[in-house]
């Protein structure tokens, strides 16, 4: 008696398993003009852009894509893209993913949404030629590496809604003549 719970139990476990592999699976990224996206929220109609594959050097990202509202930029959404010089981004964006914009070599400046509150590990890591970026006053937390190696990046202005900045998040920001950190992080 035994022997077969466990035997049932297992099946059911592995029945699960199987069950939500195919799920995900079916959750593809969509495509729509130069971006590979996932819904995020199907009631409220969100998405986050999973992929970038277009070829412009100045890129302006759709507020909607099919409808679906642009609230995030995925994981290496746009990393190691070469030909990218100057990003903006839409205004109903409140995460950038961990690697999104990482060794975009090229990249020189970058709009961030007005309700940005989070940028992940290593978003901007390498991108050499950063060298304009303003921080929204709803940012919340600069993750680790977030801007490592961002050589010419000029100024560092973060807002006092800021409460966390996590390690090396500006390390070889050599460029940088004048840094602003807010008071609640100085004590």
């Amino acid at each position: 008696m035994k022997k077969e719970l466990i035997v049932m139990l297992g099946a059911a476990v592995l029945g699960t398993v199987c069950c939500s592999n195919m799920t995900a699976d079916k959750v593809s990224a969509k495509t729509s003009g130069d971006y590979k996206y996932v819904v995020t929220g199907k009631k409220q109609k969100t998405c986050a852009i999973r992929k970038y594959t277009g070829k412009d050097k100045d890129v302006n990202v759709p507020e909607k894509l099919d409808g679906y509202t642009v609230t995030r930029i995925g994981n290496t959404a746009f990393a190691r893209n070469k030909k990218i010089q100057s990003v903006k981004l839409p205004k109903h964006i409140t995460i950038i993913g961990e690697k999104s914009f990482s060794g975009c070599s090229n990249l020189e400046s970058i709009t961030l949404s007005p309700k940005l509150h989070t940028i992940r590990n290593s978003a901007f890591s390498s991108c050499k030629n950063l060298n304009d970026i303003g921080f929204s006053s709803t940012l919340k937390k600069i993750e680790k590496n977030a801007f490592y190696n961002c050589r010419s990046l000029k100024e560092i202005k973060l807002p006092d809604s800021v409460e966390k900045i996590g390690e090396s998040a500006f390390y070889g920001c050599n460029e940088a003549s004048s840094i602003y950190i807010p008071k609640n992080l100085g004590e």
